[in-house]
Parts: structure tokens; sequence; C-alpha cells
């Protein structure tokens, strides 16, 4: 048992580090003796303790697998990690697997979708008192009402998010949920005000708004966490450009794609696309119309 969950932290900390590219096969090879594992559990308390570890190892299956655009197989995990969870009665993790189903329909633009997802995690994170899983929510729910360019929605969210998570303090850190630190939280903001300078509501407003949050986490991100300073760095070089100050816009940007080409993440590609976008406006730069060509070619060349 103890072994399944230090190998699914292992797992876990590769896949932040270097994409689901990296994680995704480890995963599989480990899930294939679930059968076998939950066969062989001789007592309940065991076979409970088995199933939240399962649950917790597809969920990082379903996160690997996402990262590589594979989303029928991500769902797959993550549904197969909900019943596993739910039938453990483990509504911290319900909630957590929830979030992540979330984030599958956010990053294919469908918001609506995306909080019916964030909804059902929401109970199930008020179930376990879990402070933290509902400011993980909370913040989510802010990004897809920022999706649909509502700000005033999306800044409710947001300090409700803020507020949940001051509440968790350094408790409930689970290992599905730990990543949730300040951190992240200034990144989660970034991401929500990006999101509405993308929708067109005070572009350059709201690109401003972003600015700090992301500059924070962008510093303090480490190597552990190299994907998210990726999507951290493209969206404070998209904001730096769309506010007007185009020469550091640019400049980030470069580390942006640098960060990129460590990891191995569909996503990063789709995330990038709004910065080469704007790059590609700037007439006349030739910096940027060379970083928009070699994100150009980022974007094209297969993950290997």
């Amino acid at each position: 048992m103890e072994r399944l969950e230090t190998a699914t932290r292992v797992h876990r900390a590769l896949d932040y580090r270097k994409g689901g590219g990296a994680s995704r096969e480890r995963v599989l090879a480990e899930l294939a003796r679930e059968e076998e594992l939950l066969t062989g559990a001789r007592t309940d308390e065991v076979r409970k303790r088995l199933r939240v570890a399962l649950a917790d190892l597809h969920n990082v299956a379903g996160w690997a697998s996402f990262d590589l655009g594979l989303v029928s197989a991500a769902q797959h995990h993550f549904r197969r990690a909900l019943r596993l969870a739910e039938n453990s009665g483990h509504d911290g993790l319900v909630a957590n697997v929830r979030y992540r189903l979330g984030r599958i329909a956010l990053h294919h633009d469908q918001p609506t979708e995306a909080l019916v997802q964030f909804a059902y995690g929401e109970a199930a994170a008020q179930r376990a008192s879990s402070f933290r899983a509902l400011a993980i929510l909370h913040a989510n729910k802010a990004w897809a009402w920022a999706k649909r360019a509502n700000q005033h929605e999306a800044s409710k969210l947001l300090g409700k998010a803020e507020t949940e998570f001051d509440k968790a303090g350094t408790d409930d850190r689970a290992p599905w949920s730990a990543f949730f630190n300040m951190i992240d939280f200034d990144a989660m903001t970034g991401t929500v005000y990006t999101e509405l300078a993308l929708a067109g509501e005070s572009k350059a407003g709201a690109a401003r708004k972003a600015i700090p949050a992301l500059s924070r986490a962008s510093v303090l991100y480490s190597e552990e966490m190299s994907r998210s300073r990726a999507f951290t760095l493209m969206m404070l070089a998209f904001d730096h450009i769309v506010s007007g100050d185009r020469e550091q816009g640019v400049s980030i940007g470069e580390e942006a794609l640098r960060t990129a080409t460590k990891v191995k993440s569909v996503r990063t590609k789709a995330r990038i696309r709004p910065l080469c976008a704007e790059l590609a406006k700037q007439r006349g730069d030739a910096d940027a119309a060379d970083l928009a060509r070699r994100i150009n070619i980022f974007i094209k060349t297969p993950i290997s």
C-alpha cells in the first residue's frame, strides 16, 4: 500500500515537472495491477485505503492523458477515479476529480459543462469540509465565468476563493490538492484576468490587472512546477503586449518558450497560441515576428 502511495507521489511530481508525456506510460504500468491488488485486499479497511490510493493513481493518469490531448482516455481514468473515491466515501477526492473533469471542459472552451462539474465538486467539498478544495473550485468557476466575459461574476468568485484559501491555512494538504498554494492562487488570479482580456472586455485593463499576480507566480514557481510556470509566463507575456509594453512582452515570451520546450505537454502548445497571435500583430517589430515564427514551429513539432 505504502509503495503504491509513494509511486503516485513520484508520478504526480514528474507530471508537474516534465508533463504528461514523461509520466503517463509509467502510471499506466502501475495501474496494470489494479484488479489483482483489489482482489488481494483481505479486510474492508485495507480495501478502502486501496480504493483511495487507486483512485488517486487514476486521477494522475487522467491528468497526464489530458496533458497529451487524449480526452477520451482522460475521461475514462477520471470516471474510474470517481467510482473508486465514491465507493470509499472520500468526498475530498471526489471534489478533486470533478475539478479536473471541469478543467477538460474549460480547455475545450465549454464553460457551461465546466460549471456543471465544478458544482458537483463544490457539493463534495462541502461534505468533506475541505476549504482548499472549495478554494480550487471557486477559482476555476471564476475562470469559467471569465470565458463568458462576465467580469463581475469572475471577480466575485475570486474573492470567494481567497476567503476559502485563507481558511485552509496549512491544513487540508491532501496529495491531490496540495499544489494549490499561494503561488498557484496568484497564477489562477492572473489566469482569470487574462481570460477576460482574451474575451475582449476592457482588454488592456484586464491585462494590467493580471500582471502583478502572474509576475509573482512566475518568479516563485520552482523547476518542480515547470509546466505551471510555462503557462504563467505565456499569459504574462501576452498581458504585457496587450497593455502596451511590447518589449517586456517579447522578453518574457522568450522565457515562456524556453520553459515550454522542456515540458512534454500538448496543453503548452494550445496555451501559447494567444501569445503567438498577439506577437503576429506587432507590425514592424522584428523580434516579435521572430518569436512568433519560433512559437509556430514549437506548436507544430510533435512531442517526442
